[in-house]
């Protein structure tokens, strides 16, 4: 990957099949492996780092699915044997070929609807949780 090259990208298919509406879907590439952008991993919660865009797009009426993440994809820093790394690209290749024929069958990210805020802005009572980003507590418990 070129230093110029972006790290995210939106594929939005028209209308995949078994869906009624254009559907995106991030696509992430990361240096890393997928073990360091676990919950618990050194990088980060992937989830929770690509959820404001996730949600940016629910928020205009996406049914948004489930981020495609490209790990490994090491550019200037390089800790990987060359000839693994270039056997990682080619996995990635193909498999971010295969993406887009089966759309249909990725998962959707859930979100909270419209109807399940209050007049308040905030979330409504019983309705679900599905992010830290937005929760009942005030305080977010980390253990």
């Amino acid at each position: 990957m070129a230093p110029t090259e972006h790290l995210l990208s939106l594929l939005i298919a028209r209308k995949p099949p078994f869906r009624s509406r254009p559907t995106p879907v991030v696509r992430a590439r990361v240096g890393a492996s997928r073990a360091t952008y676990e919950h618990d991993g050194r990088s980060g919660d992937i989830d929770l780092m690509l959820w404001p865009v996730n949600f940016t797009l629910a928020c205009v009426g996406y049914d948004v699915l489930a981020p495609f993440v490209a790990y490994g994809v090491e550019a200037g820093l390089r800790y990987s044997d060359p000839a693994a790394i270039e056997e990682r690209l080619k996995t990635i290749v193909a498999d971010s070929r295969a993406l887009l024929p089966r759309l249909g069958q990725r998962a959707t990210i859930p979100f909270n609807r419209m109807a399940e805020w209050g007049a308040d802005g905030r979330i409504a009572p019983g309705a679900p949780v599905y992010s830290p980003f937005v929760r009942r507590k005030p305080r977010l418990e980390l253990e």
